[in-house]
């Protein structure tokens, strides 16, 4: 899950033209040619049990059912530095709307906010902002069942029924 996140959160500031993306903490703190951005993951990650039905495929006699056993959230903190950062983080938001794992599973995303952020070393003419945003993915297990056909069980009664 944390692989696909930065491969679409990378891919699309690559197209927006942020070429320089930093995924280190102690990058936060260096100084560093504009546009770039930093990708840093919060340390705390969420793992609650869940239980849910996700998904279900019927194939003939078969029922496929994909149960999420825990739900897994993430969260980035992701700051772009550029001369509008704040439609680069707008065009970031539409993009990441549909994020699939590679087994195919939803991420949800969820935004925390866009504020600000002040910093003496930016050039004249660049700002900075700052995104926190959550993933929701989770640890997925798929269950088969039989399907039973009742349309054709016939009932003997006893007792002369």
């Amino acid at each position: 899950m944390i692989t696909a996140i930065k491969n679409a959160v990378k891919d699309t500031l690559n197209t927006l033209g942020i070429k320089n993306i930093y995924t280190e903490e102690e990058d936060a703190s260096k100084h560093h040619a504009s546009p770039y951005a930093l990708m840093i993951k919060d340390p705390d990650e969420e793992l609650v049990y869940d239980g849910s039905r996700v998904a279900y495929e019927i194939n003939g006699n078969i029922k496929k059912v994909r149960i999420r056993i825990y739900q897994r959230t993430v969260r980035y903190r992701i700051v772009v530095s550029s001369k509008d950062p704040e439609n680069i983080l707008n065009q970031l938001l539409a993009n990441l709307k549909n994020l699939y794992d590679p087994q195919g599973n939803y991420i949800s995303v969820y935004f925390e906010g866009i504020h600000p952020k002040n910093d003496p070393s930016v050039l004249r003419g660049d700002t900075i902002m700052e995104m926190l945003v959550s993933f929701a993915g989770g640890v997925y297990q798929d269950k088969e069942y039989p399907l039973v056909n009742i349309n054709n069980i016939e009932i003997q009664m006893e007792n002369g029924g």
